[in-house]
């Protein structure tokens, strides 16, 4: 708090500038609110979703003939659901907070029409 004090003085902040920090205050919000949720979801299902990786991985890899790395591929599973949820949250709630700018989202939807099979008929149309 020391540091941010003295930089912002040697900086000349006026209390005029906090308004600048209004997008990093939403992406704040935005980052809590899908840390609860997913802090939530943790206590709520952590064992029964680590449990369900586990035999799913290890049916997997017996299927496939491996004996080994079931606990590895399980808690890859459980990180990618954990990583989903947040993300997904964390993106909803970025938008419906104004953060993301519509410059941001139009490059992300003609990404995704160059992906999808969408943008490839749209293209072969025109």
């Amino acid at each position: 708090l020391m540091c941010a004090w003295i930089s912002a003085r040697m900086l000349e902040v006026k209390s005029a500038d906090i308004g600048l920090l209004n997008t990093i205050l939403k992406i704040a919000i935005a980052a809590s609110v899908a840390a609860g949720v997913l802090g939530t979801f943790y206590v709520l299902m952590a064992e029964r979703l680590m449990a369900a990786s586990l035999s799913i991985s290890t049916a997997s890899l017996l299927t496939l003939g491996l004996a080994k790395g079931a606990d590895f591929v399980a808690g890859s599973v459980f990180l990618g659901v954990c990583f989903v949820i947040f993300v997904g949250t964390y993106l909803a709630a970025a938008n419906w907070l104004g953060a993301i700018e519509r410059s941001d989202k139009d490059k992300i939807y003609s990404l995704m029409r160059r992906f999808t099979l969408r943008g490839r008929v749209e293209q072969k149309t025109a």
